[in-house]
C-alpha cells in the first residue's frame, strides 16, 4: 500500500468522511485520488457513497481500525513492508523472507527495522517474528497472507509453506501449479485411495515417495481423518523397502509433524500413543491391511524367546563378555513387550567367534548382504542373523 493509499485510510479511520476534505489533506490530484480510493475499495477497506467514504465492517478493516489506536499502520502496510508483514506469522530467517518475496536482503532490512521500532517483532536465534502476544497482529498477518495465496492461487488452498516448498490442495479435477503428492499419487505405488481433493507440491526437487508420504500424513493429521490416516500407513507398509526411516523423520519436521510421525511408528509397533485420537483402533487397521494384503510381520513383532541367552551360555564353549543393546534390553526391563531384533556388541574377536558357533548350533543362519535394509546397514552389522522358527 502506497503512501497516499495509507493517509485516506487513516483520515477514513479516524472519522473524517467527507472525499474533499480527504482528498486536501492527501495533497494528490483528483485523479489520483480516485484512483486510491478505488483501489482501497477493491482491497475490501472503503466504500464511496456520493461524496462520503466509510469504513467497511470487514475483518481486515475492523482490524486495522484497532491496530492503529496502538501502533503506526503506516510501517506495517507502507510499500513492501505489506508483503513481508504477511510472512512472519511463524518463526523465518531474513534470507528465508528475501527468497521468498524476491526482495533485496536491505530492503527486509529495513522493513524489520520498522517493525522493531514499533515493537511488533521478536528476534529468536536466527528467526524473526510477529509477538505471539498481541492476537490482531498475527490475526492481520494471516489475513493479509491468505489474501495474497488467493489472489494467485484461486483454484487452490495453500495448506503448508515455507522458503522451499508449497503445499496445496485443489478440487478434484482443478488443476493448479506443482507435483502431484500424497494421496494423490497412491494408485501409482498399488494403494487405491480417492479423496475428494488433489494435492500438490511446488518445489524445485522431483517428488520422492518419502515426500508423498508425509504429505500424505501431514494432509491427514490436518483434516484429523483417521481413515485417511490408516491408509497413509497401508501405504508407507505397502513401500517400505523403498523408504529410509531417518529421511521420513527429517521430511515430517520439515513440516512440524515429526511428532506425528513418532507415534505413527509407534502405531506400528504397538507403543503407546501421544496423540492416540488420530487413529484408528488396530482391529480395523489390520482388516485394511489384510485387504492390501499387507504381511503382519511388518506390523507385529515377535515374541521374545525367553530361553535363548540361557541356550546360548550353555552352546558356548568358553566365557564370554556380550554387551545387549535396543530392544531386546528394553524388553527385558519391562520398557516394551517386543522387539523386532536383538543387538549384541562383543569386544574381541574371539568372542564374537564363540558367539557364532553358539548361534550356529542352535539353527541360526546368516542374512545375505543383498537382504540387508536400509535400517540394517546403517548400524554397520558385522552379521544378521536369522531362525526360521523363533525371533
Amino acid at each position: 500500500m502506497n503512501a497516499t493509499s495509507i493517509t485516506i485510510l487513516k483520515q477514513v479511520i479516524s472519522g473524517v468522511e467527507d472525499t474533499k476534505t480527504i482528498m486536501e489533506r492527501s495533497g494528490v490530484k483528483e485523479w489520483q485520488f480516485n484512483s486510491q480510493v478505488n483501489g482501497l475499495s477493491l482491497q475490501g477497506f472503503l466504500q464511496k457513497t456520493g461524496n462520503s467514504l466509510k469504513l467497511l465492517d470487514g475483518v481486515k478493516p475492523m482490524m486495522v481500525k484497532e491496530i492503529s489506536t496502538r501502533f503506526d499502520i503506516e510501517k506495517i502496510l507502507k510499500d513492501s513492508n505489506e508483503l513481508v508483514f504477511s510472512y512472519l506469522t511463524e518463526p523465518t530467517t531474513i534470507n528465508d523472507i528475501v527468497r521468498i518475496t524476491g526482495l533485496s536482503t536491505s530492503t527486509v532490512y529495513r522493513t524489520i527495522s520498522d517493525f522493531e521500532s514499533i515493537g511488533i517483532l521478536s528476534r529468536n536465534a536466527d528467526t524473526v517474528s510477529l509477538n505471539n502476544s498481541d492476537e490482531k497482529i498475527l490475526l492481520l498477518s494471516q489475513v493479509l497472507k491468505t489474501e495474497r495465496e488467493n489472489m494467485y492461487e484461486p483454484n487452490a488452498e495453500i495448506i503448508f509453506r515455507d522458503a522451499t516448498k508449497i503445499l496445496k490442495s485443489v478440487t478434484k479435477g482443478k488443476i493448479t501449479d506443482g507435483q502431484l503428492t500424497g494421496f494423490s499419487i497412491f494408485s501409482d505405488y498399488g494403494i487405491e485411495y480417492h479423496t475428494n481433493y488433489d494435492y500438490y507440491i511446488k518445489q524445485e526437487e522431483s517428488i520422492t515417495i518419502q515426500e508423498a508420504l508425509i504429505h500424505a500424513v501431514f494432509i491427514a493429521q490436518r483434516n484429523s481423518d483417521k481413515t485417511a490416516m490408516i491408509m497413509a500407513i497401508i501405504f508407507y507398509l505397502k513401500n517400505k523397502d523403498k523408504m529410509d526411516i531417518l529421511t521420513l523423520r527429517k521430511i515430517a519436521d520439515s513440516f512440524k509433524i515429526a511428532h506425528v510421525w513418532i507415534d505413527v511408528e509407534g502405531y506400528i509397533r504397538n507403543n503407546e500413543l501421544k496423540n492416540q485420537s488420530l487413529f484408528l483402533p488396530k482391529e480395523e487397521f489390520i482388516e485394511k491391511a489384510n485387504l492390501y494384503e499387507i504381511s503382519s510381520e511388518l506390523y507385529s513383532l515377535p515374541e521374545g524367546y525367553p530361553l535363548l541367552f540361557e541356550e546360548i551360555g550353555k552352546n558356548l564353549s568358553s566365557q564370554v563378555t556380550a554387551y545387549l543393546i535396543g530392544g531386546e534390553n528394553m524388553r527385558i526391563k519391562g520398557l516394551k513387550s517386543r522387539t523386532k531384533d536383538i543387538d549384541i556388541v562383543v569386544e574381541t574377536k574371539e568372542d564374537y567367534e564363540l558367539l557364532m558357533n553358539a548361534f550356529t548350533r542352535l539353527g541360526y543362519t546368516p542374512k545375505g548382504n543383498v537382504e540387508f535394509s536400509t535400517e540394517d546397514l546403517r548400524l554397520y552389522p558385522s552379521i544378521i542373523l536369522q531362525h526360521t522358527n523363533r525371533s
